[in-house]
């Protein structure tokens, strides 16, 4: 959904929304990707699919990035997308742990 995003939640194991507090996502309507904090840019891209029974959300980012970022890297299944608010979940292979990203629109 095209506009300028921020991460307004996100749990992997524990509430981790403040890592994202200076970022603001720019997806853009062609599945370009654009992450800034104000001082540095990151580009990448998105896109969505459906994959084991469910439609996702993919975040793919070039080159290296902050680790908060770089946690953003899987294939989310999308629980909803609004016009302003976006609710996606990936729950793990490994321990079977649910992590919990929403986005809402600046």
């Amino acid at each position: 959904s095209a506009g300028v995003w921020k991460v307004s939640y996100f749990f992997d194991k524990k509430d981790e929304t403040s890592n994202y507090s200076s970022y603001s996502f720019d997806f853009g309507a062609n599945g370009s990707l654009s992450t800034t904090n104000g001082s540095q840019t990151w580009s990448g891209t998105w896109l969505t699919g459906y994959d084991d029974s469910a439609n996702k959300f993919l975040i793919d980012f070039t080159g290296t990035v902050p680790s908060a970022l770089s946690e953003l890297e899987e294939d989310w299944r999308i629980i909803s997308i609004e016009d302003n608010s976006m609710h996606f979940e990936h729950t793990s292979g490994g321990n079977g742990d649910t992590d919990v990203l929403k986005f809402t629109k600046i």
